[in-house]
């Protein structure tokens, strides 16, 4: 094995460590020493790879928000634009099912990105995994040609919103998901559809 494939393997190994520690203790006390001893590693070691625990914290949230952006896109495919977001927000809830700790990492993604994270960086990272998504800006593209997605507004504004949206739909579900039940009257298939009315608000034509 070659030194850069291994210093790839030992590198998603601190990583995933990481992951696995912010998911449980959280990200505002977690120190270098806190994920050098989960990723069995020396805080020497640790240092070659990162510059501070910002900056890992910051590929741990990269890495999450992309695998995300990736789940919910993929074979989402529907009749229409509009079939198309909702079964990328059914999508969107077997996401927070099947992968709680990365839903935990997004959860706080914002917060903590403002308060550590320099906005050069974030905005790059944000642009990389969430704006420039493919298929979110075909289903924007599709829906403005077939007039279910309004043409009054700007392309890249409407692609914003959308995945913002998103974003916010799986932060906003991790806030609630320990209320919703009978005694909430709300299921989390309920929380869903109020997340696709709220989005089709935004990009429906006026005249809808």
């Amino acid at each position: 094995m070659s030194y850069e494939a291994v210093r790839c393997q030992r590198k998603a190994k601190i990583l995933d460590s990481a992951k696995n520690w912010i998911a449980r203790h959280g990200i505002v006390d977690t120190t270098v020493n806190d994920i050098s001893k989960a990723a069995n590693i020396s805080r020497q070691t640790f240092y070659k790879y990162f510059s501070g625990i910002d900056d890992l914290v910051l590929e741990v949230q990269k890495g999450c928000i992309r695998h995300f952006m990736l789940y919910i896109t993929d074979k989402c495919g529907g009749e229409s634009s509009r079939e198309t977001l909702k079964n990328i927000l059914l999508k969107l809830l077997d996401f927070c099912t099947e992968f709680p700790d990365e839903l935990n990492i997004i959860s706080v993604l914002d917060s903590y990105a403002l308060n550590n994270s320099s906005s050069e960086d974030y905005g790059k990272m944000y642009a990389e995994c969430v704006l420039n998504n493919k298929k979110i800006s075909e289903i924007i593209a599709w829906g403005q040609n077939d007039g279910e997605i309004r043409k009054d507004a700007d392309f890249n504004v409407l692609r914003s919103i959308t995945v913002n949206a998103l974003i916010g739909t799986a932060q906003r579900f991790a806030a609630v998901k320990g209320m919703l039940g009978d005694a909430y009257k709300m299921t989390p298939a309920d929380f869903i559809n109020g997340a696709f009315d709220m989005i089709e608000s935004y990009l429906a034509p006026k005249n809808s």
